[in-house]
């Protein structure tokens, strides 16, 4: 999901399941907010309907996996997004990733069906440092509170 806020206050967007109650935490930011979030990666059900908290403009576009950014060696960002892996030869890998903003940062791995498979990085400031890739990665969700990069090796 692409999402965005142009508000003065806390913005929060929730997934819903089927009943009605709360099931996935996309986003939760005072103010502005600009990113892409993934949503259904985990097997506790799928999104029947979301919950807006906003007090300004919002917009919420959904897309599927295959149209998340390409990143095939370096990529750099500020913010949430999702990244889809290109092609990779055989062999071990590793991420360098950086983040200097301040607040959570996360990474996760994220495998061919669309489900959350390693959390590689969660932090709650700046970070730096190296991760191995694990197989059968296809996709990375970066949670980010301002800039980072990902280093392929």
């Amino acid at each position: 999901m692409k999402i965005t806020h142009d508000g003065e206050g806390y913005f929060s967007v929730w997934t819903l399941k089927s009943n009605g109650k709360e099931n996935d935490l996309l986003v939760s930011a005072g103010e502005l907010y600009k990113g892409t979030v993934a949503y259904n990666t985990s097997a506790s059900g799928s999104t029947a309907a979301l919950k807006i908290s906003a007090d300004g403009v919002w917009t919420v576009q959904l897309l599927p996996f295959s149209k998340a950014r390409s990143w095939s060696i370096t990529t750099r960002g500020s913010g949430d997004d999702v990244l889809r892996l290109a092609k990779t030869s055989v062999g071990l890998r590793t991420l360098r990733i950086r983040h200097t903003g301040e607040g959570y940062f996360s990474v996760w791995a994220v495998n061919a069906n669309g489900r959350l498979h390693d959390l590689l990085v969660s932090e709650t400031d700046a970070y730096s440092g190296s991760v191995p890739l694990p197989a059968g990665t296809r996709y990375a969700v970066v949670k980010a509170s301002g800039p980072w990069s990902i280093v392929r090796r």
